[in-house]
């Protein structure tokens, strides 16, 4: 009998038990059992020579962290900052994260720790208000 891969043993309809539906990309199908290298930066340059990634990968770089905090205002201080950037700055990429406790405002997707100095510095420079809470950050970014 052939060996049958992952995706024939789950869609197999087999009495008394559940049915399963996979929907994904033809070019996931043609990847199971390549022995994908699990290194990044192959992994995701194999991947994109199938086509089933788009451009909006996510990569190691820097963002810019506005604000750190929790209590019972965390979340509505985080969600005004980030109000008050977006309209100042468009430009600029937003995110608000709850990690537990804590919210996170981050902004920007930069690839190099200067290119998010520069934009702290000049963020800090408009928003003097919120400048002791910045700070540079490790974060996967998008590369666009």
């Amino acid at each position: 009998m052939p060996q049958k891969d992952i995706f024939e043993v789950l869609a197999r309809i087999e009495m008394g038990r559940g049915v399963v539906t996979i929907r994904q990309s033809s070019a996931i199908k043609a990847l199971v059992g390549t022995g994908l290298s699990l290194d990044s930066k192959v992994y995701s340059e194999e991947i994109m020579a199938v086509g089933a990634v788009t451009s909006e990968q996510k990569v190691v770089g820097y963002r810019v962290q506005i604000y750190n905090g929790n209590g019972t205002k965390g979340r509505s201080t985080a969600a005004y900052r980030e109000k008050v950037i977006q309209e100042a700055h468009p430009e600029l990429a937003t995110y608000l994260q709850f990690q537990a406790p804590s919210w996170k405002l981050r902004v920007g997707n930069f690839l190099t720790q200067a290119e998010a100095r520069d934009a702290m510095v000049k963020l800090k420079k408009d928003f003097p208000a919120f400048a002791r809470d910045m700070y540079v950050v490790r974060d996967a970014v998008y590369r666009f």
